[in-house]
């Protein structure tokens, strides 16, 4: 059974400020953008077409110790810290790059701060992000194959060369079972690699690239392309939530990257 047609964003109401959230994120948690950029909205009418929901980006939180992170591959820029690739001697960029592109580590108020800046925002409304929080909590087994994933790829690229068409060749791929475009990641397939590496998504199913950032907001399968991801039992996704930015925005003005 096909869908009718293009999925509408979930609604905005009831909503939920950060600020009553943050408390309660963990590792695993989805953060789902819908951006004014031209390339996010590129990739939201590129899903459109494919009957999901035009989400253009989507991050994982990463909750160690008492910090919060987001992991993404935002496709750009040189604006945030990334505290693995400053603290780990086991990361790939130890040494090197602590502020980086690519696949990239980075403090959580810090760059929501920043892409609140880059969100649609309805006349009348206020920025916000949709969020989707992973059960059960993670193990710590779950969390250190996280942490070595992280170490093997962290500053990875998201390829642009020959404008955007390398990105949707290797999610056209995905949908063949094959990958292109090796060491490299776009959002979704960074989301999905990691959750695999943690035991927490059917590896059998589909390739990382396979992914786009809608497959992760969709909570009902039609039994094509557009079904949600195949989790790991007991691993779940619960229920889509917006969440509103009640903190200053604008932190990373200086970034010149978008937010995909």
């Amino acid at each position: 059974m096909m869908s009718d047609g293009p999925r509408n964003l979930p609604p905005r109401e009831p909503a939920r400020p950060y600020s009553k959230v943050r408390s309660q994120l963990a590792t695993g948690d989805l953060f789902f953008l819908q951006t004014t950029t031209r390339v996010g909205r590129w990739i939201e009418k590129l899903e459109e077409q494919a009957d999901l929901p035009p989400y253009s980006h989507v991050g994982m939180v990463i909750k160690d110790d008492a910090d919060l992170f987001l992991w993404d591959a935002p496709g750009g820029g040189d604006c945030f810290v990334d505290p693995y690739a400053r603290d780990d001697p086991d990361n790939r960029l130890y040494g090197l790059h602590v502020e980086h592109p690519g696949c990239r580590v980075s403090a959580l108020d810090d760059v929501l701060a920043y892409y609140a800046t880059k969100v649609a925002v309805p006349k009348g409304g206020v920025p916000g992000f949709w969020v989707r929080q992973l059960t059960p909590p993670v193990s710590r087994e779950q969390f250190t194959a996280l942490r070595k994933f992280i170490n093997r790829v962290d500053g990875l690229p998201f390829l642009t060369d020959f404008g955007y068409f390398p990105l949707l060749a290797n999610f056209a791929a995905g949908q063949r079972r094959t990958t292109l475009s090796f060491g490299t990641y776009f959002c979704s397939q960074l989301v999905a690699d990691s959750y695999m590496h943690m035991g927490l998504l059917e590896m059998e199913a589909r390739p990382p690239n396979a992914y786009a950032p809608a497959h992760f907001g969709i909570e009902t399968a039609d039994f094509g392309m557009t079904d949600p991801p195949p989790l790991v039992k007991p691993a779940a996704l619960g229920g889509l939530c917006f969440v509103t930015w009640d903190r200053s925005v604008g932190q990373g003005a200086r970034c010149k990257q978008e937010a995909w």
